[in-house]
């Protein structure tokens, strides 16, 4: 997926991969940071990091009729709806994925598990 300046017609910024068929929506995050896709190969939904051009985590579910999303004002979540006429709203809010995740654990990660699932980001403790 390239990004064009319209009064221009150049290219800007770099191309982001990681779409599975063409790519039927974009949406910027409120702060500008992220762009939220979804893919007419399978329907689902990504979420991109525009500094790095890579995936924050899976791609998220969507459907097979296609569909549209947005970004709530706040940021932290999103909506989508789909053709078929169903719709859905995810948290992407990293600190709540972190309390979730501490609350689930109730511990912090070893250092062996955040090797495995983080790295490489320095460890650190992110449980109260």
């Amino acid at each position: 997926m390239d990004f064009w300046d319209p009064a221009t017609g150049q290219r800007v910024g770099r191309e982001i991969g990681g779409q599975n068929g063409g790519v039927a929506s974009v949406t910027y995050s409120p702060d500008g940071r992220e762009v939220m896709t979804m893919s007419t190969g399978d329907g689902k939904f990504r979420l991109i990091d525009l500094a790095t051009g890579k995936l924050i985590g899976e791609p998220l579910p969507g459907a097979d009729s296609g569909g549209w999303g947005t970004y709530f004002p706040n940021g932290k979540q999103i909506v989508a709806t789909f053709w078929d006429g169903t719709g859905m709203v995810w948290n992407v809010d990293p600190a709540a994925w972190r309390r979730q995740a501490c609350r689930i654990a109730n511990r912090n990660l070893t250092r062996a598990e955040w090797s495995d699932f983080l790295s490489p980001r320095s460890f650190r403790t992110v449980c109260p």
